[in-house]
């Protein structure tokens, strides 16, 4: 049986039949002192990885938390790493109980074979406005967030057009509101063939593997979305030369389709 081709939003034929690749995407360095905002993703064969990763992530919550704690539990990077809100005790959660936590989770994508993308934004690097636009703090940050989105999605792109040319994908991004509609015109502007291409991802689009709008959730509903999160926060963590951030790196490193070639600090 002959199956017609799924089309992109512009008409164009998509690069792909079916809908088997998930892409988990979160960011880190969403504070305003931050220098630069990070936002990575983990690619998901839907039907053949997604349950045991999920599996896998919840024997973690077993490992690491009291039963009593664990329904309401979720995995956060910032609040592992920093000893904040559920971690806070320091006694209970010293740093090196709580690194192993975070060692535990970066190992979860290699044993699944989960390739990690990423983009960033620094803050001070963006394009000027013209005279006559004004952005305030919170547009700021929401530019700074889907620039780094857009690179993030570029990266997927090339993974699916080098790795697997007849498959598509869907992203699932964690549910902000104040970056939403952002994202999504970011998006629908990066899969219309008639944009400008400019840059090192000129060649990725207009995107033909990324199938439909971005698609939100909450982060303590979606482990795959806490995964994503360890990510981000680990790469912006060597990007910045954070002292403590080497190990966790090295142990992600492996599983990153492309490396940071500058740091910021």
């Amino acid at each position: 049986m002959n199956l017609p081709l799924v089309r992109a939003f512009d008409g164009s034929p998509l690069a792909g039949r079916r809908l088997v690749r998930v892409v988990y995407l979160d960011e880190s360095g969403t504070s305003r002192k931050e220098p630069l905002a990070v936002v990575a993703g983990v690619i998901v064969d839907g039907d053949r990885q997604m349950i045991a990763v999920e599996e896998h992530l919840a024997y973690l919550v077993r490992k690491h938390i009291p039963e009593a704690d664990r329904d309401s539990f979720f995995f956060h990077a910032t609040n592992i790493w920093s000893a904040t809100k559920y971690f806070k005790d320091r006694d209970v959660w010293p740093l090196d109980r709580r690194l192993e936590t975070l060692l535990d989770l970066i190992e979860t994508l290699g044993r699944f074979d989960l390739p990690v993308v990423y983009g960033d934004c620094p803050r001070d690097e963006l394009i000027a406005t013209p005279p006559d636009v004004t952005i305030n703090e919170r547009g700021r940050d929401a530019v700074v967030h889907s620039l780094a989105f857009f690179q993030c999605v570029c990266v997927v792109e090339k993974v699916l057009r080098d790795i697997w040319p007849d498959e598509i994908a869907l992203l699932i991004a964690e549910d902000r509101p104040e970056v939403k509609k952002v994202v999504r015109d970011v998006q629908l502007w990066a899969q219309n063939k008639t944009l400008s291409r400019r840059g090192w991802h000129r060649k990725y689009l207009p995107l033909r593997h990324i199938r439909d709008t971005v698609h939100w959730a909450e982060k303590k509903q979606s482990p795959l979305l806490q995964l994503a999160d360890i990510c981000a926060f680990v790469i912006r963590g060597h990007l910045i030369n954070h002292p403590h951030n080497p190990p966790l790196y090295d142990k992600l490193s492996p599983m990153m389709v492309a490396h940071p070639k500058t740091d910021y600090q």
